[in-house]
């Protein structure tokens, strides 16, 4: 009899606040200081290929540089080309991407950037789902914009995306109601083992 209360006053409801606070976790962009890591705020995707030559998209990317010295997107260890993709001279000792997309490049001793090429960033037809870092729909048709221009989103160098639980009254309000409910099934159970 106690481990079926136990299971309707215990663990389903805790199940079911479960859910409720997995709906409302949200991705929120945090600073990393790297300058490998890139995030587009706002809409849009960044567009790489995978090993079999397929599209793939990602609101949020780190960068790196493969052996031909192109600007690649680092998807689990593996370095795919951005699209379009360029090259970067191994020179550099500091890579600046600007908000609209622009990648400048310092190299020892100078003063002035040099322009190495344009990150562009895509959208869908489709629509986007904003809570995804990435997006597959092969079959989805694309238009390519530059950053901050017709609707897209910007470019936003050393940051990331990070999930996270936002402190809404409805959070609050469902996290209090799930430790006053844990709270009483074990004052409960408790209380009936003395």
């Amino acid at each position: 009899m106690r481990s079926v209360r136990f299971l309707l006053f215990g663990v389903f409801p805790l199940v079911a606040i479960s859910c409720f606070i997995w709906s409302e976790i949200r991705q929120s962009i945090v600073l990393t200081g790297d300058w490998r890591d890139l995030t587009i705020v706002g809409r849009g995707y960044f567009c790489t290929l995978d090993e079999d030559g397929d599209r793939e998209s990602y609101r949020s990317i780190r960068l790196g540089l493969n052996r031909d010295g192109t600007l690649c997107a680092n998807v689990n260890g593996v370095l795919r080309p951005l699209e379009p993709h360029f090259s970067m001279p191994m020179i550099c000792d500091r890579i600046e991407i600007r908000r609209d997309g622009i990648v400048l490049c310092t190299a020892d001793g100078e003063d002035l950037p040099n322009t190495l090429g344009t990150i562009s960033i895509e959208q869908f037809a489709t629509g986007e789902n904003n809570n995804s870092n990435w997006f597959a729909d092969l079959d989805a048709a694309r238009v390519v914009l530059e950053p901050g221009q017709s609707g897209a989103g910007y470019l936003m160098q050393h940051a990331a995306f990070q999930y996270c639980l936002p402190l809404t009254n409805k959070v609050v309000v469902g996290c209090g109601f799930a430790i006053v409910w844990v709270a009483m099934v074990v004052w409960s159970i408790w209380k009936e083992s003395y």
